[in-house]
């Protein structure tokens, strides 16, 4: 188990719940759309393992968070940013379960942070917490 195998399965999971919206992910070359829609940009958080359980196969946790950013173009009212980053919290509800060739990770929670409004976007932060557990660490 690695940390790049749970960023590719949350990825995988926020590339299918998006389908073709304009996504900037981490170091890809993006331009954001300028005909005034909704975009995104996932940046994956990991955080420490921590050893679960004591001897040397015992289970270990990887936790981390995965932000997907909700932009909208400023001035424009904030039904869609909101409505997206909606979208984006039922996707990655608590207790998500994404699993593929050995690899599992549950999403622990999901919430909203403050929008912000930069000088071309207005900006919502949509965060999930997830956790992964493995004895190959």
């Amino acid at each position: 188990m690695s940390y790049n195998e749970v960023q590719r399965l949350l990825e995988q999971h926020v590339a299918t719940t998006l389908g073709s919206a304009a996504v900037a992910w981490e170091n890809v070359q993006f331009a954001p759309p300028r005909n005034g829609t909704v975009w995104y940009r996932v940046t994956f958080l990991p955080a420490e393992s921590q050893r679960a359980a004591v001897g040397s196969s015992g289970m270990t946790d990887i936790p981390g968070v995965l932000q997907v950013s909700v932009f909208a173009p400023v001035n424009k009212g904030s039904a869609a940013a909101r409505s997206a980053a909606d979208t984006l919290m039922a996707a990655l509800k608590s207790g998500t379960m994404l699993a593929s060739g050995g690899v599992g990770v549950t999403i622990q929670r999901v919430g909203r942070g403050p929008a912000r409004q930069e000088p071309d976007w207005y900006h919502i932060p949509v965060r999930a917490t997830w956790i992964s557990f493995t004895t190959e660490i």
